[in-house]
Order: structure tokens, then C-alpha cells, then sequence
């Protein structure tokens, strides 16, 4: 490693880098030396991230044959957050992934565009500064529209489209639309993605507490045939950014239903209550009036039935 920086921990490792926390002894700052494993060439990742300036993105600040030094970038990732926290509110899932989305603009919209092809809560950065910052490019590409396919498959499985593993065509700007999907979901169930069964259980029957609105806009970031799912990074933002008005319209047009059927079971209620004593009393009255007559249709059923019985006996019957 180069002597002007000094190592103070591991920060983790990957398929083929390991990265560090140091101390630049120059400028006293603090940097992150990623270091590849049996020298693997840094060229590719090392040559994005040159061409990159976004505040949200660490800075490229040397490459060496075996490893790159970059801006370390202060915060927490969100595996270790949702580790300790548990599964995130829905307010603060989206507010993450408004912030995460509008990186991936960035990086969709540049001259060349760049396709992450990784994101995972491992790889988004939780800042102290409340703001979200992306790291770990090993994986990035840049689209080239004339390509038939990816020259190298990568990704993470369960957060990887279809199409990273299944020679479906080069990834594009719609494979780090899944990614996104995968990791909202994570965000809000802490569901494996790679367990495809308990995916399909909350997509299909939702999470409690999470609004179907929301569970929408997850599913078609998330659908396995490219072309259904958002055309846009940019659509996905707008969706984000609009469908708290749906939530309410709907929740609005519930409760008023729920307040009408309500509404005409308290006047029922009211009007019964109202009329009892007169419906009470018109009963009692109309019973009074009617009981005579009743009485004389028992009385005289009375009588037919003693003459019957009396001239059943006299022809021989059975009773004596």
C-alpha cells in the first residue's frame, strides 16, 4: 500500500477487494483504500469514478496497479442501520429512496451512462449529515447502446435483475430500477431477497403498514420482463415524490364512505328511538282492539270442536 496513508481498520470485504479506512499523513483526512485481490486490474471502476462528481458519490482521489484511494465517506451503511433498527418506517424508507433514486439519475444521465448494477443496503451509505451516499463502483459499466450483452456478469443475487444472469441482453438503465425495488422492499420487510417465495408473499399481499400505493410502485420497479417495469429513473422519482397524495385521496374517499354508512345508521337508530314509545303504545291499542274478536274465534273453534267429539261418540266410536 502507498506509505502516505496509513491503515486504522478493515472496513469490509468483497468478492475480489478488500477496503480499509486510513488516515492520508499528509492532509490528515480520512480515505478508503480499496485494495484487489491477487492485483486484479482497478482500471475499469477507476476510470468511472474519475469521470464522476456528485456529492453523494466518493471521489476518486488515486489508482494504483492493485488499488484505488478514495473519499471516505462518513456514515453508516444501511445493512448495519436496518440491522440495528429493524425494518424502516414507510416516511423514512421513502425518504431514503428519493435520495438514492436521484443518484442513479445522475448516473443514468450523463453523456455515457453509468449503470451501478449493485445497489444493495450494503453499498448505500447512511451519512451523518442525514444525506445518502452510494460506494462500491466494482460492479458499475457504462452502457454502450451497441452492445448485445454485458461482457462480464455481475450483481448481487436476489437483488440482481434477470437479465444480469440470465443473457437477456446488456443491462440498462431498468436493471438498476429491480435493484432499487429489491432494496425498498428489504427496507421495509427486511425480507432475503434471494428467497423468492417470501418476495412473492409480500409482494402479492403486501406488508402491514405499508400503503398499497407504495407496494405498487415497488412491484413494477421489480418485475422480472424489463419493459413492464418504470422506463425511467426519472418516473420512479415522480412516483416516489406523488403517490402520498393517492394514499390520502384514498384514505379521504374510505373514511367517507365509512362516515356515510355510519351517518345513516345513527339516524336509524335516532328515529327508532324517536318512535318507540308511539310504535309501543299504537301496538298496545290496536292489541286491545283486536283481543275480543280473538276471543270469540277461540271460543267458537271451542264449541265446533265439542260437538264433533260428542257425535263421534254417539255413531260408535272408539271413545266412550
Amino acid at each position: 500500500m502507498n506509505n502516505r496513508y496509513r491503515v486504522k481498520k478493515r472496513l469490509g470485504e468483497g468478492g475480489n477487494s478488500v477496503a480499509y479506512l486510513a488516515i492520508d499523513t499528509i492532509s490528515g483526512k480520512k480515505v478508503t483504500i480499496k485494495s484487489y485481490k491477487m492485483g486484479m486490474a482497478t482500471k475499469s471502476e477507476a476510470e468511472i469514478l474519475r469521470s464522476l462528481s456528485h456529492p453523494s458519490i466518493p471521489q476518486l482521489i488515486e489508482a494504483g496497479p492493485s488499488e484505488i484511494i478514495l473519499e471516505y465517506m462518513e456514515g453508516e451503511t444501511l445493512d448495519r442501520y436496518l440491522k440495528k433498527n429493524g425494518p424502516l418506517k414507510e416516511k423514512e424508507a421513502v425518504d431514503i429512496a428519493i435520495k438514492l433514486i436521484g443518484i442513479l439519475r445522475f448516473l443514468h444521465g450523463r453523456r455515457v451512462p453509468v449503470i451501478y448494477r449493485d445497489i444493495k443496503p450494503s453499498n448505500i451509505v447512511i451519512r451523518k449529515d442525514g444525506e445518502v451516499g452510494l460506494i462500491d463502483f466494482g460492479a458499475a459499466r457504462v452502457y454502450d447502446p451497441l452492445l448485445r450483452k454485458d461482457t462480464e456478469n455481475l450483481g448481487t443475487v436476489g437483488y440482481a435483475a434477470p437479465e444480469q444472469f440470465g443473457n437477456l441482453g446488456q443491462t440498462n438503465p431498468s436493471t438498476d430500477i429491480y435493484c432499487f425495488g429489491m432494496t425498498l422492499l428489504q427496507m421495509l420487510s427486511m425480507v432475503d431477497p434471494a428467497d423468492k417465495n417470501v418476495v412473492y408473499e409480500y409482494k402479492s399481499q403486501g406488508i402491514r403498514g405499508v400503503s398499497k400505493e407504495l407496494m405498487e410502485i415497488i412491484d413494477m420497479c421489480t418485475r422480472p420482463d424489463r419493459e413492464d417495469r418504470f422506463k425511467s429513473c426519472k418516473q420512479v422519482e415522480k412516483a416516489l415524490l406523488t403517490y402520498d397524495g393517492k394514499v390520502k385521496r384514498r384514505r379521504f374517499f374510505q373514511g367517507g364512505r365509512y362516515a356515510a354508512t355510519a351517518a345513516v345508521l345513527a339516524l336509524f337508530i335516532s328515529l327508532a328511538i324517536f318512535y318507540f314509545d308511539k310504535i309501543t303504545a299504537y301496538g298496545a291499542a290496536d292489541m286491545e282492539k283486536r283481543m275480543p274478536y280473538v276471543m270469540d274465534r277461540l271460543y267458537n273453534a271451542r264449541c265446533f270442536i265439542e260437538a264433533e267429539i260428542t257425535e263421534f261418540k254417539i255413531n260408535g266410536g272408539i271413545l266412550k
